[in-house]
């Protein structure tokens, strides 16, 4: 039993659901919308910049991540992406820092490819570095090792920070270069997707050649070798021989890709340093030739800075499941989402359906805070060598986020705010500052679909301390 709930403990961590982990735990409908009207955003226009906004636990990681893997996205984009809070640190940074990582990270996108790095990148590479690294490596190891101290070697990072401060536009310059010898590369291979496969219906193929052929959707050859004998693998050498015609004709693909910048995880930086990003240099990014994806927190959307943004940026909501509407009615939908969400990751026999049902009910909808009760009430059946996690067991994770909450809260300063939240289920009586700092700390939630939709509610585990 220990080593079941041990099992799941581990299947309930926060990671984003991509690849084979997403394949296994990815539950239909969470954040689906947002990341089609992303992809719709970023296909529409060339360098466009977005935010994806919302709280922390919302699935903006998860939006982010499948976004990057969208087959529409890959096809037609060389795709960067990045944690913010992977690559600097999250408290002592400067606008300036990320230009540095995006030009590095195109350096080593670049290399990965095969493609040639221009001579003066590596002289800037090799000017900036410091003693402690040897500039007779190559750019790619030059520029690895400098995203490795910019993180890790604060001094390093503020000589760099230093030379690059009062030349920001040098950088824009060299980062728009790469993006262009980049999105100027003709990319060609052999590629079964969508479109191909209209072109293959119109020469008449056989339907069931091509259900037979649906698991080459994604997948790309550069050799037409490789590319026929695969073929020839699924539907034998007769039919391969028959449609070869059609497969080389349609199937080899020529194209240029843009480039497009994910950025994750700006919301797990300090709030100080997301507003003087985003507010004081909010041009910074325009001049850059790619298009952008930024991780943004809701709190800073209520900033009154804000609507100077608004021109700068595309903005995309990525909110908390619906798990009960502004008057208590649950949604069945929302709560079937959620409960899948926990039995894709344990076995049913080892949770009850009360605990579920209260687990969920006290998430508020965040999807991140649901995996957090999760691992816990893993952690505490271990403890109790349990056999199941039953209301018990769930009582006291509980009681542990509404201990966490009473720490955090400041109930002489955002009390009465909070109250009013509760009672009217709007914003409209509540302070920006007060608001920016309940949405931030996530004590007050943001639901709903529209800007005509939006209503707010307390942290459930925030109205349970009232109780007390």
């Amino acid at each position: 039993m220990v080593k079941a709930f041990y099992d799941a403990y581990h299947c309930f961590a926060r990671f984003p659901l991509i690849g084979g982990i997403g394949e296994t735990f990815y539950v239909q409908n969470i954040a689906e919308e947002a990341v089609q009207r992303m992809t719709k955003n970023i296909l529409s226009e060339r360098f466009s910049k977005v935010l994806a906004i919302g709280q922390s636990g919302s699935g903006i990681s998860t939006a982010l991540h499948r976004l990057a893997q969208e087959q529409t996205i890959t096809d037609t984009h060389h795709v960067i992406f990045f944690s913010a809070a992977d690559a600097l640190s999250i408290t002592d940074v400067e606008p300036i820092d990320f230009l540095i990582v995006i030009w590095v990270k195109l350096i080593c996108a670049m290399q990965e490819r095969n493609i040639e790095i221009p001579a003066k990148t590596f002289d800037l590479l090799a000017n900036i570095t410091s003693e402690g690294i040897n500039t007779k490596k190559t750019e790619t190891e030059l520029a690895r090792r400098i995203s490795l101290k910019i993180k890790t070697d604060s001094e390093f990072r503020r000589n760099i920070v230093k030379q690059f401060m009062i030349k920001t536009e040098t950088m824009e310059e060299h980062i728009s270069d790469l993006c262009w010898i980049l999105a100027g590369q003709v990319h060609a291979g052999y590629r079964m997707n969508e479109a191909v496969f209209k072109k293959f219906q119109e020469e008449d193929m056989s339907q069931n050649i091509l259900s037979k052929l649906e698991g080459l959707k994604g997948l790309e050859y550069k050799s037409e070798l490789t590319f026929l004998r695969t073929i020839e693998g699924i539907i034998g050498e007769l039919q391969t021989l028959h449609y070869k015609p059609v497969f080389l004709k349609h199937a080899w693909v020529e194209e240029k890709k843009d480039v497009l910048i994910v950025i994750d995880e700006m919301n797990h930086l300090k709030r100080e340093i997301t507003e003087k990003i985003f507010f004081e240099k909010k041009t910074m990014f325009q001049a850059l030739e790619a298009k952008m994806i930024f991780a943004f927190p809701l709190s800073l959307w209520h900033h009154p800075l804000f609507s100077d943004v608004l021109s700068y940026f595309r903005c995309e909501f990525i909110r908390p499941l619906t798990v009960y509407d502004a008057v208590g009615n649950y949604r069945g939908d929302c709560l079937n989402i959620m409960k899948d969400a926990i039995l894709k990751r344990i076995e049913p026999s080892l949770i009850s359906d009360d605990a579920i049902a209260t687990l969920i009910d006290v998430s508020g909808g965040l999807m991140g805070d649901l995996m957090n009760f999760m691992q816990n009430a893993c952690l505490r059946a271990i403890e109790k060598k349990a056999a199941i996690i039953g209301n018990d067991i769930v009582a006291e994770v509980i009681d542990d986020k509404i201990d966490a909450f009473a720490r955090m809260f400041d109930f002489a300063g955002y009390e009465s705010a909070v109250r009013a939240v509760i009672r009217s289920k709007k914003k409209t009586n509540i302070h920006n500052k007060e608001l920016i700092y309940l949405l931030n700390y996530g004590f007050v939630l943001e639901y709903g679909d529209t800007s005509d939709t939006l209503w707010y509610d307390a942290h459930p585990c925030l109205i349970f301390d009232r109780k007390s």
